[in-house]
């Protein structure tokens, strides 16, 4: 499984969850004490979910 469809499968199962979570127990929010280092994790997983991608394609053309 790559990545991407395990990111979206999580998100659609946080979002059905979270339609049925009454009592607001579910919800979170992710508040970093570090702002700047948040924004760098972010940054640093959207560019590995890119490379895995890109490494998937290239996999994909040799096999040509």
């Amino acid at each position: 499984m790559t990545a991407s469809k395990l990111i979206s499968q999580l998100g659609f199962l946080q979002g059905m969850a979270s339609t049925l979570d009454i009592s607001g127990n579910l919800a979170s929010l992710d508040i970093a004490d570090d702002s700047m280092q948040a924004d760098r994790d972010a940054l640093a997983s959207d560019w590995a979910i890119v490379g895995q991608e890109l490494q998937k394609a290239m996999n994909m053309y040799e096999q040509r």
